[in-house]
């Protein structure tokens, strides 16, 4: 069947049709091949269908933020470390404590992170967190490891349906042995050449990618976000009540459009939802003949503020539990909405979120340690690369970074 054009009318003559229209499911995958990597999830675009899905829900937005902000905590308890210069973007400096922001934001939206690494002679001396939408490990081999990251910016086909296998940038993966190095430059023809290497960390091994903290709360996180589309819609409309105007048939194209111009004019563009019109000859008692009259049909609006409070309720307490059971307290932190809440109990939730964030944390710590150890400045190795956790509520003051 073809699709109803609202703003047009049937002049078949024939019968009237109803048409019902069946929703897309949410999280219906195509299958997608890629050649030369290990897709990520049937499409290879899961990370790009995670980050859409975080970002589209409230709830999930706010606990991806506290759960980066716990996881780079103040910095690095070292202060002399935040600031060291380790890389340039953009024409900018980057610091170390640019660096930990990112990690910790790709941890909180992915649960893993790349960072590329590149080097003077065999020492590192610059970094560079690379984007986890756009990386893709290389084909492994028979004892399946994989010595390759492909890093391009179209493997959700976001921008375009061809996939460019020129643009693909191939980058060697973190193995800093002067004798790996060696072979990997000579493998390229030159050192100018190389592209340095990826060292990448996730925060589980179950399978060959992560999974983003929101997966096992997708549907609760889809589910807010469309209550808010709802939500939108509802009120663009001022919550009118519906109404269907059956009117007799007209007896040209130009006259029905016409008459669709002066309701549109009538009811205001912010309301053109609110009415359907259709043509059929009836009488006075609705009973459909030939005849000159309007009828006018009201559909009364069932919809009010409370209608969707429990399913909000249970979405918004599923997201915290997904993200290391954030107290309830620190998402109202987040948005702002704490109002008299004492200062001593955020104190306590942040304590208690600092121990149940704890093991990514040391995580982190962890993957800046190795990678300093074989710093071009020597006196940046073996550092303490602990982090300093974040404490909210009484007498604290805290850097948001």
């Amino acid at each position: 069947m073809e699709p109803v054009n609202p703003n047009k009318f049937n002049h078949t003559g024939g019968k009237r049709r109803l048409m019902l229209v069946d929703l897309p499911a949410p999280f219906q995958l195509v299958n997608v091949k890629v050649d030369g990597i290990v897709g990520y999830d049937i499409d290879n675009a899961y990370p790009s269908r995670m980050e859409r899905l975080i970002n589209a829900s409230v709830t999930a937005k706010s606990a991806a933020g506290i759960y980066r902000r716990f996881l780079s905590g103040q910095g690095f308890q070292d202060e002399s470390l935040n600031n060291i210069i380790v890389g340039r973007e953009n024409y900018k400096e980057v610091t170390a404590k640019d660096i930990l922001y990112k990690v910790a934001r790709s941890f909180s939206y992915f649960n893993g992170v790349y960072i590329r690494t590149q080097f003077t002679g065999y020492d590192v001396s610059g970094l560079r967190v690379e984007p986890f939408r756009y990386c893709r490990l290389g084909e492994m081999d028979s004892i399946d490891y994989s010595g390759k990251i492909l890093i391009y910016n179209n493997w959700d086909r976001w921008r375009g349906s061809k996939l460019e296998k020129s643009k693909y940038l191939k980058v060697d993966v973190w193995n800093p042995q002067p004798e790996v190095i060696a072979k990997q430059i000579n493998k390229i023809g030159t050192f100018k050449e190389w592209k340095g290497q990826v060292y990448y960390s996730f925060l589980e091994d179950e399978y060959v990618y992560p999974l983003s903290p929101i997966d096992p709360v997708k549907w609760d996180a889809d589910t807010e976000a469309q209550i808010g589309i709802f939500k939108n819609g509802e009120l663009r409309r001022g919550f009118f009540l519906k109404y269907i105007m059956h009117h007799t048939k007209f007896n040209t194209d130009d006259e029905a459009d016409e008459f669709v111009h002066r309701m549109k004019k009538f009811m205001g563009g912010d309301h053109e939802g609110a009415m359907m019109v259709l043509e059929g000859t009836f009488d006075d008692t609705g009973k459909i003949i030939d005849g000159e009259n309007v009828k006018i049909e009201k559909i009364e609006q069932n919809i009010n503020d409370k209608m969707f409070e429990s399913y909000e309720q249970s979405t918004q307490n599923a997201i915290r539990k997904s993200y290391n059971a954030i107290p309830q307290i620190l998402i109202d932190y987040e948005d702002s909405k704490l109002g008299t809440t004492s200062g001593e109990a955020l104190r306590q939730a942040s304590e208690f979120y600092n121990q149940q964030t704890s093991e990514p944390r040391m995580k982190i710590e962890s993957i800046f340690k190795e990678i300093f150890d074989h710093w071009t400045d020597a006196g940046l190795r073996n550092r303490d690369w602990t982090i300093k956790p974040l404490i909210l509520g009484s007498n604290v003051t805290t850097t948001n970074i």
